[in-house]
């Protein structure tokens, strides 16, 4: 309509920011425990049926929907959204104890059944493998060990939120601002809607104030 809008945020930092609040969202609610499916039933029989269940879900903060087809011993076979069929192993699965409290989890699973059944709707990602794990299957190969290679993960959408926001130290200018996990699962902006914590803004007083009395660090 004829506006131009021009903005101090730069696409590769607000990219790099988005990768990093979900990324450190998806690892903090890891580590309290697997909640388990976001729904249950029967696994559709063909995959039309498993495409046309998985339409209307949508894809949040890069954890792409899928449906359990099979679950074996160390892994479990899936249908994923836009992808199609994929296998977890076990190491993708092993993280999910379940979760019991904020503060408490359960036993590490000891077979893939202890954390999917067939029918599941739950969310996936493709993380990159452990850097040993790939020298092994390097050394093996007789290839280079520094090649990326990526496998599938169960994941889950966090419960918690995050902020994010980085300032040019040259002159304030706002640089990378993330509101969210995801926008368009919540259009909360948590950098410029939320009331603001002191969290520890008061500690330069504190600390100051002390070391003006003669404390050390």
């Amino acid at each position: 309509s004829g506006y131009e809008v021009r903005t101090t945020v730069r696409a590769e930092l607000q990219d790099a920011a988005v990768h990093a609040v979900r990324t450190a969202l998806v690892d903090y609610d890891t580590r309290h425990g697997y909640r388990g499916a976001e729904q249950n039933g029967a696994p559709p029989a063909g995959v039309a049926q498993l495409a046309a269940m998985l339409t209307d879900v949508p894809v949040v903060g890069g954890l792409l929907p899928a449906v359990v087809t099979q679950v074996l011993e160390k892994s479990a076979r899936l249908y994923v959204k836009d992808v199609g069929a994929v296998e977890v192993p076990w190491q993708g699965i092993s993280w999910a104890r379940r979760y019991l409290s904020e503060n408490r989890y359960g036993h590490p699973p000891k077979k893939a059944s202890d954390v999917l059944n067939p029918g599941d709707l739950v969310r996936v990602m493709l993380v990159e493998e452990p850097r040993a794990t790939r020298k092994d299957d390097a050394a093996a190969r007789g290839t280079e060990a520094d090649e990326v290679k990526k496998s599938w993960r169960l994941s889950q959408i966090p419960d918690v939120e995050a902020a994010f926001v980085a300032l040019s130290p040259h002159d304030g200018s706002i640089v990378a601002l993330v509101g969210g996990f995801d926008f368009y699962r919540s259009k909360f902006n948590r950098v410029m809607q939320a009331e603001r914590q002191p969290g520890s803004n008061f500690k330069p007083f504190v600390y100051s104030a002390a070391i003006e009395y003669g404390f050390n660090a």
